[in-house]
C-alpha cells in the first residue's frame, strides 16, 4: 500500500517543566534572505534562536568533514511552504537555552535525500541512516518520534518530545524547517481507570461525560469474531501520556449517554504493524490492514479522515464527522487515548444538558406564550413545542 499522506499532523503536547516554554519554536528562516549561507564555526540567529554550526559525521568508520554548508533555500524542491535550510555535510546547534529559553516539545520539518543523519539532543549524540531508525528513542532525555516520512528520499516531521535544551541536527543532502504543534484535542484521556485494570466482553463504562465504551469482539475478516483483551495501559504508544487503552483482538464501541447523536468524534491511536483493524459506524462494519484505508470514506451520513498516521506502526488520529450515533475501534495489536466528541442539540432540550426530561418540561412551562422555550421555530412557546418535547423525552 502507498503512503498517500505524508504531511500528517503532529503528536499531542506532552506536559511541559516549568522552567520551559510552553511554544516550542524552531527557526523558520523568513528573516534570512535566499541564498544566505555559512559554514562550520560560523553562526547566526533566526527568528530569537541562536543558530550555531558544526563539523558533520559520516558513517562510523569513515571518519567526518568540517567543510559542508548550510544554505536557505526557496521551498522548492521540497514539502514545505517559504524558506527552509539547506543542511550539506553540516551541522545546525539550536541553542534555545542560550537564546529564547529552553523549550517542551520542538518539532521539525525535513528532507532526506541521502547519506547518514547526524541527532544530539542536550549533548547526546547519535549517527544514523534514517529517521525511522530512530523513531521511539529517548536521546538527551527526550522521546524522539517521527510523525511522517523518514524512510529516506524523502520529507516528513520530526517531534522531539521533552525539555530541549540545544538540538543539533544534520545531513549530507538534508534540510530542516519550522513547522507548527498541533492544537489538543483530548476532552477524555481515560485517567479516571485504573492501570492494567481490564474491561470484560460486554462490559461497559463511562468515557468521559459524554459517551459510554463497552467492550466487543473484533471481527476479523477471515476467521471471525474473537476477543482477547480490553484492558487500560501507561505505554503511551498512542502519542498521548498517562492512561490509554489496549485493544487486542477486540473493539471498543463508544455510544453517547444521552439520547443526543455525535456530530464529531475523534481518537488518537497507535496501531502495530501487521494485523487488521476495524472501525464500525452505526452499524456497518469496515476492514482494513490500517486506518489509513478508511480515509475519506463516507459511512451514512458520516465522513471519516484520518489527518495523520495510520500506516501501520504509527500513532495517528482518526476523525469521523456528521449525523451518527455509535462507533466501533478495534484490531490485533491496538492502543487508543485522547477521545474528543461533539453532540447534535437534540430537540426539546432547552437546558443544554443532552437530555429532554421533568428539567425542560419545567423549563417550557415557565417560558409558555413567550419565544423563550420555543423549538419549533415560530417564535411561541405552545403545544406544539410541547409535542415536540414529549417525542424526545428520555
Amino acid at each position: 500500500m502507498s503512503l498517500k499522506n505524508l504531511n500528517r499532523a503532529a503528536l499531542v503536547l506532552l506536559a511541559a517543566g516549568a522552567a520551559a516554554s510552553a511554544h516550542a519554536q524552531a527557526p523558520a528562516w523568513e528573516d534570512k534572505p535566499i541564498g544566505a549561507s555559512w559554514t562550520a564555526g560560523m553562526s547566526t540567529m533566526s527568528h530569537g534562536v541562536k543558530v550555531n554550526f558544526g563539523c558533520f559525521q559520516f558513517t562510523p568508520p569513515a571518519g567526518g568533514t568540517c567543510g559542508g554548508y548550510a544554505e536557505v533555500v526557496g521551498p522548492t524542491p521540497g514539502c514545505n511552504d517559504n524558506h527552509k535550510l539547506i543542511l550539506n555535510n553540516i551541522n545546525a546547534q539550536l541553542d534555545f537555552a542560550g537564546s529564547i529559553g529552553s523549550q517542551s516539545n520542538v518539532f521539525l520539518a525535513f528532507g532526506e535525500y541521502g547519506g547518514n543523519i547526524n541527532l544530539a539532543v542536550n549533548g547526546d549524540f547519535r549517527n544514523f541512516a534514517d529517521f525511522l531508525d530512530i523513531d521511539g528513542a529517548t536521546v538527551g532525555g527526550c522521546t524522539i518520534r517521527v510523525l511522517s516520512g523518514g524512510t529516506g528520499g524523502d520529507c516528513g516531521t520530526l517531534a522531539v518530545l521533552g525539555i530541549v535544551h540545544q538540538l543539533v541536527v544534520g545531513g549530507q543532502e538534508f534540510w530542516i524547517d519550522h513547522t507548527d504543534a498541533p492544537a489538543d484535542e483530548c476532552d477524555y484521556g481515560f485517567e479516571d481507570l485504573v492501570p492494567l485494570a481490564t474491561l470484560p466482553l460486554g462490559s461497559s463504562t463511562a468515557a468521559g461525560p459524554d459517551s459510554i465504551a463497552s467492550a466487543l469482539q473484533f471481527i476479523h475478516p477471515w476467521t471471525g469474531p474473537t476477543f482477547n483483551v480490553v484492558r487500560i495501559r501507561t505505554s503511551n504508544f498512542a502519542c498521548g501520556s498517562g492512561n490509554e487503552v489496549e485493544v487486542n483482538n477486540a473493539r471498543v464501541q463508544f455510544k453517547p449517554s444521552t439520547a443526543a447523536s455525535y456530530q464529531r468524534f475523534t481518537l488518537k491511536f497507535y496501531e502495530a504493524s501487521g494485523g487488521f483493524v476495524n472501525l464500525e459506524i452505526d452499524g456497518m462494519l469496515l476492514f482494513g490492514e490500517d486506518f489509513i484505508d478508511f480515509d475519506g470514506m463516507t459511512v451514512g451520513s458520516a465522513t471519516i479522515s484520518v489527518p495523520y498516521g495510520g500506516f501501520g506502526d504509527d500513532c495517528g488520529q482518526i476523525v469521523i464527522e456528521g449525523a451518527f450515533d455509535s462507533v466501533a475501534i478495534g484490531g490485533q495489536q491496538l492502543y487508543i487515548d485522547c477521545l474528543h466528541d461533539e453532540l447534535l442539540a437534540v430537540a426539546g432540550d432547552l437546558n443544554g444538558d443532552g437530555k429532554v426530561n421533568g428539567s425542560d418540561l419545567a423549563v417550557m412551562l415557565s417560558a409558555w406564550g413567550t419565544p423563550n422555550g420555543d423549538i419549533n421555530g415560530d417564535q411561541n412557546t405552545d403545544a406544539n413545542d410541547m409535542a415536540v418535547l414529549l417525542s424526545n423525552w428520555s
